[in-house]
C-alpha cells in the first residue's frame, strides 16, 4: 500500500517501503534556518538554529522532542526517555527537559566554520553527532536598521524576518492576525517563526523587539495543495501529480516552482523529470491561483519519490531586471519619506515621526503590491556641544533623555 508524505515544500510518494529500520540523522539549511534532526529508537529530537552564527553572537534556538509509539502508553514512555537526554553544543549542555523549549547561548569566539553538535541519550548509548555548517565569512551579509518581513509565506513553513535583533528570543514578540506565535530561532540579524498552517490568504504580521515600536506588514499565506492518482502501480500504468498554489496575489516578483523526479528509473513524468517553472505576477497567478497537471507513467516497481519546491520572493533580494521578464511587464518603486517634529520637556526629548509611502512596487502588468511603511527607525545624536551632553538610555527609540 502506498503512502504520501507532504510538507510545505516537498512531496514524497512511496510505492514500496523497505522493511528494515534505519535511524537517519539529517541536517539542512533553508532560507537562513538550520534544522538538525536526530532520529532514535524513542523518536526524533529536532533543533532549530540560525545559519549565520558568528563568534560573540547571542543566539536563540529551539529544541523539539517528538516521541514515537503506536499508542498513548508507548508515546509517553518514549517521551520520558527523550526528556532525559541532552544536547551538547558550543561547549555547553542543554537539557531536552520539555517537549518544546527555547535555549540561548553566547557563541564562543573560537567557533570554527564546522561546528559539532551531539545528542546524549540517558540509556548510555554512544553520542549521536551532527556537524552544523557555517556561512563562510566572505558570504556573511550585514543587515540594515529596517525590519524586513516577506510579502508571501508558505503556510506551515518557517518565516524569516531580518532586522536589528539582539539574539534573545525571549524579548521578541510576533503576532499573525492577532495570534501570538513563538520565535523558534534568533540571531542579531534575523529571527524565525513558524507561519501557522491555517493562516491562508491575507494576514497581518507584526513583530516587536525588546519593547520597540512594532514592525507591521500585510502577508499572504500561500497554500500548496498536492493530489495524486493511483500510487500502487504496475509497470506501464499511468498516474498523475496535480499541484495547486493559492495566495499568490500581488507578488512583488516571480516565484519559482521546481519539480524533480528523484527516481527516474522507477517512474517518468511525461512533461519532464526536472521542471523549473517561473510564476510571474499576475499572468501566471491570475486571482492568486496557479495550477499544473503532471502525468506520469511507471517504468517498474520500487520507491517513487518526487520533490516539489516553491521559492517565493524574499525581502532584500534583488528584483528581477526588467530586461529579463516577459513582454508587457513594468517595474515600479515606492516613494517614501518622513516628517519629524521634536518636542522637549526638561531633559526629555520626544520625536513625533509621520512616515509615509506612496505608489506601488515590484514587477507586474496591471496589478502591483501597494507601498506601505513597515517600521520607523530612530537614531539620536548630538551635532554640537558633545562635551556638555550625555545621552541616557537607548538612542534608537522615539524618546531620549540627556544629562
Amino acid at each position: 500500500m502506498g503512502k504520501v508524505i507532504i510538507s510545505s515544500s516537498v512531496l514524497s510518494l512511496f510505492l514500496l517501503v523497505p522493511a528494515s529500520i534505519i535511524w537517519a540523522q539529517t541536517i539542512s539549511s533553508q532560507k537562513g534556518l538550520t534544522t538538525a534532526v536526530y532520529s532514535t529508537q524513542y523518536g526524533n529530537v529536532k533543533i532549530y538554529l540560525p545559519d549565520d552564527i558568528r563568534p560573540g553572537d547571542l543566539i536563540s534556538g529551539t529544541i523539539v522532542a517528538e516521541p514515537s509509539g503506536n499508542n498513548e502508553k508507548q508515546v509517553a514512555r518514549n517521551l520520558g526517555a527523550l526528556l532525559k537526554s541532552n544536547i551538547r553544543f558550543n561547549n555547553e549542555n542543554f537539557p531536552v527537559d520539555q517537549a518544546n523549549r527555547q535555549f540561548h547561548f553566547n557563541a564562543s569566539q573560537d567557533l570554527l566554520l564546522e561546528k559539532s553538535m551531539e545528542l546524549l541519550l540517558a540509556d548510555g548509548s554512544k553520542p549521536i553527532q551532527l556537524t552544523i555548517p557555517s556561512i563562510p565569512v566572505n558570504e556573511q551579509k550585514s543587515t540594515g536598521p529596517e525590519c524586513m518581513i516577506p510579502t508571501h509565506v508558505i503556510t506551515g513553513s518557517q518565516m524569516k524576518i531580518t532586522g536589528p535583533f539582539d539574539g534573545n528570543s525571549s524579548n521578541t514578540k510576533c503576532r499573525i492576525s492577532g495570534e501570538e506565535i513563538p520565535i523558534i530561532a534568533e540571531s542579531p540579524r534575523s529571527c524565525f517563526v513558524s507561519f501557522p498552517q491555517n493562516a491562508k490568504g491575507m494576514q497581518t504580521a507584526q513583530i516587536s523587539e525588546n519593547g520597540r515600536d512594532p514592525c507591521t506588514r500585510q502577508v499572504s499565506g500561500v497554500d500548496m495543495e498536492i493530489s495524486t492518482g493511483k500510487l500502487n502501480l504496475r509497470k506501464g500504468e499511468n498516474t498523475f501529480i496535480d499541484i495547486k498554489v493559492t495566495g499568490l496575489e500581488n507578488m512583488p516578483d516571480k516565484a519559482t516552482l521546481t519539480i524533480t523526479n528523484a527516481t527516474p528509473s522507477i517512474v517518468t513524468i511525461t512533461n519532464g523529470n526536472i521542471q523549473v517553472i517561473q510564476i510571474w505576477p499576475p499572468a501566471d497567478s491570475a486571482n492568486g491561483i496557479f495550477t499544473i497537471h503532471c502525468p506520469a507513467i511507471s517504468l517498474g516497481t520500487g520507491t517513487f519519490s518526487v520533490n516539489i519546491n516553491l521559492d517565493l520572493p524574499q525581502p532584500g533580494e534583488s528584483i528581477t531586471p526588467i530586461s529579463e521578464v516577459p513582454p508587457g511587464y513594468t517595474k515600479k518603486s515606492c516613494d517614501c519619506g518622513v516628517s519629524v517634529t521634536v518636542s522637549k520637556i526638561g531633559n526629555a526629548f520626544k520625536a513625533d515621526a509621520k512616515p509615509g509611502c506612496k505608489g506601488v512596487y515590484g514587477i507586474g502588468i496591471n496589478t502591483f503590491p501597494v507601498c506601505g511603511v513597515l517600521s520607523t527607525t530612530y537614531k539620536w545624536s548630538v551635532k554640537s556641544g558633545q562635551e556638555n551632553v550625555e545621552l541616557v538610555g537607548k538612542t534608537d527609540g522615539s524618546s531620549l533623555n540627556i544629562n
